[in-house]
């Protein structure tokens, strides 16, 4: 699995205020995964959400930018399992009107074949990002990430112990642990989201919430078939 972890990427005080705003808010949230809740960009809710919270909004916005895009790409370029080029992709900010999950309702239901042609054609690419808190028992089993995802990343926004469990952990196709991130304010990681992406979250223990981003570039499953 390749990966790299980058910390203090992004100013101080804009992810403190992004958790503080997750904090102070009260808001209709997706319960997933037994202990992890979470607004994503496919959701009017996370637009709600946004637009009311000025340092949440100012970081989407950067997420959400052709130079992040290009950022992650060129952290990987040597190493990613196909042969690209940043120039080969279209990276589209409107993943809320044109995600994979509407380009596949409209691909099976056989409603519009010159665009899957066309999607096809040109890779285009989005961002799904989520905001996301772990609560006490949260936890993941080993396991890929979804098939539609090229490169993910993850932004911790507050502080874990090593006994408060949380940690992101690692693994090579052997199930084999080779890598324990544990959780840091302003801590950036990513990876290629291949087939060598085995990956889990250990049980959180504590009280603490966890406060994360997890942020994908996303394309349909049938675009990425032909990566």
């Amino acid at each position: 699995m390749k990966y790299k972890i980058i910390d203090n990427f992004f100013p101080t005080t804009l992810i403190k205020n992004v958790k503080k705003e997750l904090e102070s808010n009260s808001f209709s949230i997706e319960k997933i995964m037994g202990g992890r809740y979470r607004i994503a960009n496919n959701e009017d809710v996370f637009y709600k959400f946004i637009n009311k919270n000025l340092y949440s909004k100012k970081l989407y916005n950067y997420l959400n930018t052709k130079f992040f895009f290009n950022f992650l790409i060129d952290n990987f370029i040597d190493y990613l399992p196909y042969k690209i080029t940043k120039k080969k992709f279209l990276f589209s900010k409107d993943f809320s009107k044109r995600n994979p999950k509407y380009y596949e309702k409209l691909i099976n239901k056989k409603i519009n074949f010159f665009l899957k042609v066309i999607n096809t054609f040109f890779l285009q690419l989005y961002l799904y990002l989520d905001f996301s808190i772990g609560t006490k028992n949260y936890t993941r089993e080993i396991h890929y990430d979804n098939k539609d995802r090229l490169i993910v990343f993850l932004i911790f926004l507050n502080n874990f112990s090593l006994n408060e469990g949380g940690q992101f952990k690692i693994y090579n196709n052997q199930r084999k642990l080779i890598k324990s991130i544990t959780p840091k304010q302003n801590r950036l990681v990513l990876f290629i989201a291949d087939n060598n992406a085995l990956h889990n979250v250990s049980k959180i223990s504590s009280n603490n919430k966890r406060y994360f981003i997890y942020g994908a570039i996303t394309a349909n499953k049938l675009m990425r078939d032909k990566l």
